[in-house]
């Protein structure tokens, strides 16, 4: 997983958006959070430089300092929720859903429409943090991987 930039993020490479709004998720990001089939995760947008979001497992996040996003909401590890069930607070987009594809995660239109992500294109997967990987639509760390053409593309 190559670093574009000393000290920058590292960098899985390019997740294509499919038709059906499934994105790949990069095998090593997938081992590297731990992501199994049935995981229940949160995504969450990302910050208005970089736009996307970030996957992380419910478990993850109730165990971080972003809990109080679900605190708010009445949310814990045991909670019901649907699966495309979502929340708007403050300026953070978050979208509950299922990883019923190993590799993959399965988005609506309309909910990446929210995360500033187009059908058919390519977005950004990053290290976020140790909470989940991150998907990047724009900012300087995409343009700068826009450079490297042996950044792997995962369809």
């Amino acid at each position: 997983m190559p670093q574009l930039v000393q000290g920058g993020k590292y960098v899985f490479g390019w997740s294509y958006v499919r038709e059906e709004g499934i994105i790949s998720i990069p095998p090593e990001a997938y081992v590297e959070y731990n992501y199994r089939l049935d995981d229940k995760v949160i995504l969450i947008s990302g910050s208005k430089t970089s736009g996307g979001f970030s996957i992380i497992k419910l478990e993850k996040l109730i165990q971080s300092p972003l809990t109080k996003l679900l605190d708010q909401h009445s949310i814990s590890s045991k909670s019901e929720f649907s699966q495309g069930d979502s929340i708007k607070q403050k300026n953070k987009k978050m979208y509950f859903t299922i990883i019923e594809h190993e590799y993959s995660i399965s988005i609506p239109k309309n909910i990446l429409a929210q995360f500033e992500i187009s059908l058919k294109t390519h977005i950004l997967a990053v290290r976020g943090s140790a909470l989940g990987l991150s998907y990047l639509v724009k900012g300087p760390i995409y343009q700068e991987a826009k450079k490297h053409p042996e950044l792997e593309i995962f369809n």
